[in-house]
């Protein structure tokens, strides 16, 4: 028998780049989220991601206490850190009142990082609730339920003292070629 010894390439042993994040902060309650469980604020949220992308990136910060409803796909952008304070749950809206789940039709992933994302970060140490019971219970196919995030192509993103519970599929998917993904701390 022959004995073949590969050396793996020196960049697995490499420590992933963290992202860069810009000082600012965006509070989704100054975009009119209200943190009662019953108000749907998917437009307040998508308009702090898209106030810090547009002042170069920063902070977007849940803080509550209590539960902020969102629904539909919201996208974060490069450069932004999503904090999900103590005290705070931001949960999917249910399903028959997520967007695409009327019908059975396709849903769109929660909360998905722009193609060729970068310097992202996700945190906590509040929670991210997807509700996924009666998604579940509705016995779809896979393809019909929201991923909690999904990520395409990106890099030096640090996922930490991280929470996430009930994702109607997976909690966090990486497709594509993504590259310095740090993960570490998450429940």
């Amino acid at each position: 028998a022959t004995l073949i010894w590969l050396a793996a390439p020196s960049s697995i042993h490499a420590v992933p780049a963290l992202p860069t994040i810009p000082d600012g902060i965006y509070y989704v309650t100054n975009y009119s989220a209200v943190a009662d469980g019953v108000a749907t604020n998917t437009g307040a949220f998508q308009a702090a991601f898209d106030d810090a992308s547009a002042h170069g990136g920063g902070t977007v910060v849940a803080s509550g206490p209590g539960t902020f409803l969102c629904g539909g796909s919201l996208a974060m952008h490069s450069n932004t850190r999503f904090r999900i304070d103590a005290g705070t749950t931001v949960k999917l809206l249910p399903y028959g009142q997520y967007p695409g789940s009327i019908a059975g039709s396709q849903g769109d992933d929660w909360l998905v990082l722009d193609r060729f994302g970068h310097d992202f970060e996700l945190c906590g140490p509040g929670l991210l609730d997807g509700q996924g019971q009666a998604w579940w219970n509705a016995n779809l196919d896979e393809s019909l339920r929201p991923y909690e995030v999904y990520l395409r192509d990106a890099s030096r993103v640090f996922i930490h003292d991280w929470n996430s519970t009930n994702p109607p599929m997976k909690h966090v998917v990486m497709d594509g070629n993504n590259y310095d993904i740090t993960v570490q701390n998450t429940t």
